[in-house]
């Protein structure tokens, strides 16, 4: 079907007049016989365009599979059924899921196990850090600290017995050395004796500064080398044992993750009604119905729920280019359906698409549709989508010009009439037209009220217009008659 087959023209003029008028001169457009000449009179324009058109619900929601891959339908309610919103209309095959679930929840309690583990081992390293730098690294710096006091405070006894062994020395020596006779054994045992605490004192003293300088050898070295070596060894540990930590607690996510993924997968099994209305199948591009059993893939229409009850039903059409300028949201339209019996149905324009589309099977590949929706007012009784539809929409216009078709002429792809001069020639003038039938055409631009126009300025050439729309006249005035001969 063409489409020029699918929308139809009816306009309907009220009050046209015909005014005979003087012929022209030779220099000018001719027309065979007495001229005639047709006055412009504006009147109103009642357009009336048909169309074929669908009925389509004015609210529906599909049913989607949202499962990944493919999957079967396990059930689905016949076609037809009423649902009420949340009732199950298809269930699909959900066994392969539900296993890929099990193994998939060891697999995350695995993974929430190592994580855990991690936490524990790095929390370790944490502590080992603070065991360090509040207890064994205070307990190893007082330590160095009481031995240096220690020595610092045995200093001066060991000075004081040091001069008191040599004092015993010096008087020893001067009691020898005033002596007439040898000194005994005993007293040189004496001596001897004396001598060797001397070097002990002397010892334990340069034993306490040897070890005070040790300790504070060590103090610096702990403090300045030690510690913090210790400390950055133990703080990388806590380092390595958070890294690890991460990685186990990504592959947990990770795994928590593909559980989440196949729980919503197994829930998406269930397709439920999102609101109350009719089932009806979704079909493949063969238009094979879907069965229980029949393979799905993910985003595919299975089914849609209509609501034919709360929602009013809509027609969709398509109509040309040159047509759909006339049409606004609003405008009054009538719907005849089939197998309602010829019954006019009122409704509205909805939408008037702005954009247009490829006509598809029903129009020329290269010529260009707009989509109409024409929403009714009462859903008729046991009307189905899908079912076709003959469309009416009336369109008004005043102060619309409206010339017989005979009197416009087509040159160089220009719609042009010859106009009538004051001085009595004729001049040729491009119009722009509008709507049209067989016999008559509206003109949108180019002619203003009063101005004469002449009938058949060629001589009877053929129409320019296809022949596949009728205007409708009403109250014609009486035919015009031939004028005079033009002075």
């Amino acid at each position: 079907m063409s489409r020029r087959q699918l929308f139809n023209v009816v306009i309907v003029v009220a009050g046209t007049a015909l005014i005979g008028q003087a012929a022209p001169a030779d220099d000018q457009p001719q027309a065979d016989g007495p001229p005639v000449f047709v006055t412009i009179k504006p009147v109103r324009l009642k357009e009336t365009m048909t169309a074929q058109g669908l009925v389509a619900p004015g609210r529906a929601e599909d049913l989607v599979c949202r499962v990944s891959g493919e999957t079967a339908i396990a059930s689905i309610v016949p076609e037809g059924t009423h649902v009420k919103q949340g009732d199950l209309v298809c269930q699909l095959d959900a066994t392969a899921l539900k296993d890929q679930l099990t193994n998939q929840q060891i697999k995350t309690i695995s993974a929430q196990s190592w994580y855990t583990n991690a936490q524990l081992t790095r929390e370790v390293a944490e502590v080992a850090v603070l065991e360090y730098r509040e207890g064994i690294l205070v307990q190893e710096r007082a330590a160095l600290e009481g031995q240096r006091k220690l020595h610092e405070f045995l200093i001066k006894p060991h000075q004081d017995d040091l001069d008191r062994m040599l004092d015993a020395q010096k008087r020893a020596r001067e009691a020898i050395n005033q002596g007439l006779a040898k000194p005994t054994p005993t007293e040189i045992l004496a001596e001897i004796s004396i001598d060797d605490h001397v070097r002990a004192a002397r010892h334990e003293l340069h034993q306490d500064g040897y070890e005070i300088k040790q300790a504070e050898y060590k103090i610096a070295m702990l403090e300045k080398y030690t510690a913090p070596t210790k400390i950055k060894l133990l703080k990388s540990d806590v380092e390595k044992a958070r890294s690890d930590e991460l990685a186990k607690k990504a592959a947990w996510e990770l795994e928590t993750s593909k559980e989440r993924v196949l729980t919503r997968q197994i829930a998406a099994c269930r397709l439920v009604a999102p609101i109350d209305g009719v089932v009806y199948y979704a079909s493949d591009a063969a238009q094979r119905a879907i069965k229980r059993g029949d393979k799905v893939h993910e985003r595919q229409t299975i089914a849609r729920v209509v609501d034919l009850k709360n929602a009013p039903l809509q027609i969709h059409a398509k109509v040309s280019p040159s047509q759909v300028d006339r049409l606004r949201p609003g405008q009054p339209a009538w719907a005849r359906i089939h197998g309602q019996g010829g019954t006019r149905f009122p409704g509205k324009i909805k939408t008037v698409a702005s954009v247009p589309e490829l006509g598809g099977k029903m129009s020329d590949e290269d010529e260009k549709v707009f989509s109409v929706v024409i929403e009714l007012e009462k859903n008729p009784a046991e009307t189905l989508p899908g079912v076709e539809t003959e469309l009416s929409i009336v369109l008004t216009r005043d102060d619309a010009i409206v010339l017989p078709k005979k009197a416009v002429s087509n040159a160089l792809d220009e719609y042009q009439v010859a106009v009538k001069k004051p001085d009595g020639g004729l001049e040729w003038r491009i119009v722009r037209e509008g709507a049209s039938s067989r016999s008559m055409v509206e003109i949108q631009e180019g002619l203003k009220n009063g101005e004469s126009v002449l009938i058949n300025p060629r001589g009877g050439e053929n129409s320019p217009w296809p022949e596949d729309s009728k205007l409708e006249v009403e109250d014609s005035p009486a035919p015009a008659k031939p004028a005079g001969p033009t002075r």
